[in-house]
């Protein structure tokens, strides 16, 4: 189902932006009135009965606004494998689609992991406007061991870009602490967990790495990851990734399910990973 909006007026721009055909100034007029008449805050619905603030001057706010839909599959597939409820993480959970939208199964109980203060601030105000109750945002960034290290965004206008680096090279990049998994599920006291969403930018593998390599480290029943070329831009690479997490005991499939052979495509760059039973 495709994001619908919320509003009478949301409604409208929808219609202006799905059904009108392309001239030379549909998006600039499109976002003169983000801007003027909306503030910058469109409301749209997804199809669990999540609402969310977006604007048309980041990335997934104009594809939302004119396509309707962003990472479909993906979401099916998170709608699926925690229909019968459960512990979510979402690592890098943005401004909030993935945590909100899942929020409304009954049953879970959704841990929503943003470092970005952008992204956070969001995040908050997509939970005020759902007044969600079993979405627990964590202001906190994740790695392989307690540290220090950067964030930045080399695309203002793709806050889902965000990412963590070693150095400062002053490209609006700021200092934060930076925690493992491995202790944030042992502060939230965590002993299952169906869902591990993670999409940090090719810092997965310092994220497993923080949580996997303790010894009692509980296992997801499934984890869903951003799989790309960006995890080589740390040490490691994605074979090396891949390689690790099926030591673990896990099964690799795409979003449609079908099993995963390196260097296969991935329909939205992601991967599912299945525990084995």
């Amino acid at each position: 189902m495709r994001f619908q909006g919320n509003r009478s007026i949301d409604k409208l721009l929808l219609f202006y932006s799905r059904k009108i055909p392309d001239h030379p100034f549909k998006i600039r007029f499109v976002n003169l009135l983000n801007r003027l008449v909306f503030k910058k805050s469109i409301q749209l619905n997804s199809s669990s009965g999540a609402t969310f603030f977006l604007s048309t001057d980041e990335y997934t706010g104009h594809e939302l606004v004119y396509s309707g839909y962003y990472e479909p599959l993906t979401t099916a597939l998170c709608d699926k494998l925690v229909s019968g409820g459960g512990n979510i993480i979402d690592v890098g959970a943005s401004i909030g689609l993935f945590s909100i939208h899942l929020s409304k199964i009954n049953g879970t109980m959704i841990y929503a992991v943003e470092p970005s203060v952008q992204n956070f601030a969001s995040l908050l105000k997509n939970l005020a406007l759902n007044q969600s109750k079993n979405v627990l945002p964590l202001n906190v960034a994740l790695s392989d061991h307690d540290s220090f290290g950067y964030l930045e965004n080399m695309h203002p206008q793709n806050s889902g870009t965000i990412k963590v680096v070693n150095s400062f090279d002053g490209n609006q990049a700021y200092l934060i602490r930076l925690t493992t998994l491995s202790e944030l599920i042992q502060y939230l006291e965590l002993k299952e967990i169906a869902l591990l969403k993670i999409d940090v930018e090719g810092f997965e593998m310092n994220v497993f790495k923080g949580h996997f390599d303790n010894e009692n480290a509980i296992l997801p029943n499934n984890i869903i990851m951003e799989f790309n070329s960006m995890i080589d831009r740390t040490k490691y690479t994605t074979r090396e990734c891949l390689d690790y997490i099926l030591s673990l005991g896990y099964s690799a499939f795409n979003v449609y399910g079908a099993p995963y052979i390196f260097n296969d495509p991935l329909p939205e760059s992601n991967l599912w990973l299945k525990k084995d039973c």
